[in-house]
């Protein structure tokens, strides 16, 4: 018991200083829309230098759904990659509203619901609602998905820099 608390503390910690982060970097830097390579038009068509730097290619996963790994299981969610709105660093933003993102972290495959309007009583299940539709899973496979609840310092200043749970998972310890 004793060493589970301490693991959920380890985990909740972590989680807090990522999402002070990604505020941080969230203010600083703007989201970046994903398009597909440039098309040259008729008039920038003329010639292509053969020193010209080519792009890196990124691969992603196809299909409709992909497998997340969990301390309590597999969970297959809907293929965020297929509905990418833009990204900032390693997020993924694959919902976003007037009042909330959902983002995708592709280095953990954990997941964050930003909170950037309020009221938080009527946004935040709104935004949780998004995620189980958008992920296409259940409350409780959502339970073992490692998510964090953010709340922009203009919606709760006292929750400002928390890495909240989903509101519907026990204990707030993504299931268990």
């Amino acid at each position: 018991m004793k060493k589970t608390l301490i693991i959920v503390i380890v985990v909740l910690l972590v989680a807090g200083v990522a999402l002070v982060g990604w505020f941080a970097s969230k203010n600083q830097a703007s989201s970046i829309p994903v398009s597909g390579p440039s098309v040259p038009t008729e008039a920038s068509s003329s010639v292509v230098s053969s020193t010209s730097v080519s792009q890196p290619t990124v691969s992603w996963p196809t299909g409709d759904t992909i497998d997340i790994g969990t301390p309590l299981g597999t969970v297959t969610v809907k293929n965020v990659y297929n509905t990418i709105l833009g990204w900032e660093d390693a997020y993924l933003i694959f919902q976003q509203t007037s009042t909330y993102e959902l983002l995708y972290d592709t280095v953990d495959s954990s997941f964050v619901v930003s909170i950037n309007k309020g009221p938080l009583a009527t946004t935040r299940p709104e935004a949780e609602a998004a995620l189980l539709s958008s992920l296409g899973i259940s409350q409780a496979d959502a339970c073992k998905l490692s998510v964090i609840v953010g709340v922009d310092p203009s919606v709760d200043s006292s929750l400002a820099g928390e890495a909240l749970p989903l509101s519907f998972c026990v204990a707030g310890t993504f299931g268990q």
